[in-house]
């Protein structure tokens, strides 16, 4: 299950005209992403701590190995309603790790997509890859401006590198800006 299979069945309605843009690097990214960007990593240095990971959604702990960080009523409910650990990293037996501030500035520009309101120039969150700290696996986080991962999952490297592809998934592709 995905976040989007989660929340589908909580009742949010997911089609091609919703109140978000995305944008995808292979695809296309606006002129005005650098200008913004810097205003999204200005938060997400204000309000993060130099010391701890940042913030985390349950779903994200369930998905990357800390399910004993979830309240217990919680974690039934996400398991129940299809939460589980994320196959490729549990296959390698591998806790995804937590995002910090440092390993974030590290791997900040690693962009594969990010979202916008519909009618403003403004980053909700981004999509980046950690492709430093396995050698077989890249690590995908989504990040919320208010220093949250809101996800995480693995994918394979091919050859020890990562190269970002357009997703094959039709209804996907629709949601991405053209230009």
């Amino acid at each position: 299950m995905n976040i989007g299979d989660l929340l589908l069945k909580q009742g949010v309605k997911l089609s091609a005209d919703d109140n978000v843009r995305h944008f995808h690097t292979k695809v296309f990214i606006p002129d005005w992403y650098e200008k913004y960007f810097n205003s999204f990593d200005n938060q997400i240095n204000k309000m993060s701590s130099p010391t701890k990971p940042f913030k985390a959604t349950d779903y994200f702990k369930i998905k990357t190995g800390y399910p004993h960080e979830v309240m217990a009523d919680n974690k039934h409910k996400l398991i129940k309603s299809g939460c589980k650990r994320d196959r490729l990293s549990n296959k390698n037996k591998v806790q995804i790790p937590k995002l910090t501030l440092s390993h974030y500035h590290t791997i900040k520009n690693n962009l594969i997509v990010f979202t916008a309101p519909k009618n403003k120039d403004f980053i909700r969150d981004i999509t980046i890859y950690d492709d430093l700290t396995h050698e077989g696996l890249v690590f995908i986080y989504v990040v919320s401006r208010k220093d949250q991962v809101i996800t995480a999952w693995a994918e394979p490297k091919s050859k020890e590198q990562y190269s970002i592809k357009i997703p094959k998934n039709v209804i996907k592709s629709l949601k991405y800006e053209l230009e």
